[in-house]
């Protein structure tokens, strides 16, 4: 029977629909979609430009590098835990006050419906990917030390890999694993290992989905409602994206994410030590 914790310490979701290039919005365009924003509950427009730089290096003349300017308009909810990300062929969703899979996709079908009925070239627009992205934030609660909350214990930890010594003011590690399941779908899994300074807890993104423009930031909120005892925390980032050739038009959210969803929730279980986990998130059957 399926389930979910009243004290999950999921702090921010994505789901993504990667597309071909999304052409800028026209001023009329603009204003049509704010105004619709406003009415699903996103009252604040963001707009902002993302850098990419690509390199190329042909035999026998100098180096080049092409500066590609990214177009985003951002449109978030008065408290900001909530956000439509458009732009740089990306239609985004972002949440950091996660509930369940199935609230996410009753939010975001409302506001791919308002695209598809009031700007024209959205219903052609063509999918090439879907992902969905989770970041945790894995603080242990009393006397429990951080590797209780894995599976594989201490070895599942980076900061293990080598050993610790006396003088070292801090440790930071990182691992990274991704798993290619299938010709179209592949999973990546990210783990940080942080310090808690001086008690504190300075929650974050996991580096894989780091915001870079500050305007489109948003709080994150840790559900730890206890002292912290602890010497580190962790933060985990889940990556599962699949091939998905079709128009928008044609785009079942339910089903297409579906398995997904279901993919980086193995994922999550296979990492945990679901019997502490369990306890300390307070489990609860649906």
């Amino acid at each position: 029977m399926a389930g979910r914790y009243n004290k999950a310490p999921i702090v921010y979701m994505a789901a993504v629909i990667k597309t071909l290039e999304i052409p800028p919005f026209l001023e009329e365009q603009k204003t049509l979609f704010q105004q619709l924003m406003m009415k699903h509950g996103l009252p604040i427009p963001v707009e902002g430009n993302l850098y990419h730089l690509q390199f190329e290096d042909v035999r026998g003349s100098e180096p080049t590098t092409t500066k590609q300017e990214i177009k985003r308009y951002g449109y978030f909810s008065q408290d900001r835990t909530k956000a439509l990300i458009i732009g740089g062929g990306v239609i985004e969703w972002r949440t950091t006050q996660y509930t369940k899979f199935i609230d996410v996709l009753q939010e975001l079908k409302p506001i791919l419906n308002t695209l598809l009925e009031n700007i024209d070239f959205f219903e052609s627009l063509y999918a090439e990917e879907i992902v969905l992205n989770y970041a945790d934030l894995i603080v242990p609660y009393g006397n429990r030390s951080l590797a209780d909350y894995f599976q594989k214990g201490e070895a599942a930890l980076p900061n293990t890999v080598f050993t610790t010594h006396e003088n070292d003011l801090r440790r930071i590690g990182t691992v990274k694993i991704e798993r290619i399941v299938n010709d179209t779908t592949r999973i990546l899994a990210s783990l940080e290992q942080m310090p808690v300074v001086d008690k504190k807890l300075p929650i974050q993104m996991p580096q894989v989905f780091a915001e870079l423009d500050v305007k489109f930031s948003q709080p994150l909120f840790a559900r730890h409602d206890e002292d912290i005892t602890s010497s580190d925390y962790a933060l985990l980032g889940t990556q599962a994206a699949a091939i998905c050739k079709k128009k928008l038009g044609k785009f079942d959210l339910q089903k297409d994410f579906y398995n997904l969803h279901e993919l980086t929730s193995k994922t999550f279980k296979d990492l945990i030590n679901e019997e502490v986990c369990n306890k300390d998130w307070d489990y609860q059957k649906d």
